[in-house]
């Protein structure tokens, strides 16, 4: 059981790490096609859920397309750099004062623009660390899960009492895309051969809070679970 909510146990929405050990198996065992395909993937699941917790925090204004550039670019940077899980402050920070890998990716004629175009999503980003959401995401996974265990439970009752929509909604994606996580890194072991194939049920209660939280998370939420059937 990993219980979600301010004093409790944090959930890194930036922490890939069943899929990056999973990917480190395969690499190991030869799969290289594989083990690139897995890393690609977690990326992108990153960034997907990252800019979706970014828009609960906004009340449903959208990540805009030059600000998830941004946020790319700054989980390309600390993959590029060998930081396995970076936090949201790490994110911060590296916006604050960006690399070249940044900057770059950015594509700001100077630094000043860099600073001016960047400061809404900073803004964002430092709600999420001082704001509703204060030590739900703002730090190292404390819990990991198990992938052992015969079942997992992640209790969000604490922040449900509350009664705060928000956090309930980014609560919710967070717990979705790292429970996906664990059963994408376990299918690419079984499909490889280096682990027995696992079927896995997902139960994901309270769907409807998540879904009325901000406009778009239909479509966030879409993506997020488009993988069961698999």
């Amino acid at each position: 059981v990993i219980t979600l909510g301010r004093g409790q146990d944090v959930i890194n929405p930036l922490d890939a790490g069943p899929i990056r050990r999973a990917a480190e198996r395969l690499e190991v065992a030869g799969f290289h096609d594989e083990a690139t395909q897995l890393i690609a993937e977690a990326a992108g699941r990153r960034l997907a859920l990252l800019t979706a917790i970014v828009t609960v925090g906004r009340s449903g204004q959208p990540v805009l397309p030059g600000e998830e550039v941004m946020l790319a670019a700054a989980i390309k940077h600390f993959d590029e750099t060998g930081e396995a899980e970076p936090t949201i402050p790490d994110v911060l920070e590296i916006l604050r004062n960006p690399s070249q890998i940044v900057l770059g990716s950015a594509e700001a004629q100077t630094r000043e623009e860099f600073d001016q175009d960047s400061k809404p999503i900073r803004q964002s980003l430092s709600l999420m660390l001082n704001g509703t959401l204060k030590g739900m995401f703002d730090g190292k996974t404390t819990n990991p899960i198990d992938t052992n265990a015969p079942a997992i439970e992640i209790d969000i009752s604490s922040i449900a009492k509350s009664g705060e929509e928000t956090a309930i909604s980014a609560a919710m994606l967070a717990v979705w895309a790292y429970g996906f996580g664990v059963v994408d890194a376990s299918m690419a072991l079984s499909e490889a051969g280096l682990e027995p194939a696992k079927n896995y049920i997902a139960v994901l209660d309270e769907l409807w809070r998540a879904l009325r939280g901000a406009p778009g998370l239909v479509d966030r939420a879409d993506a997020l679970t488009r993988v069961n059937r698999a």
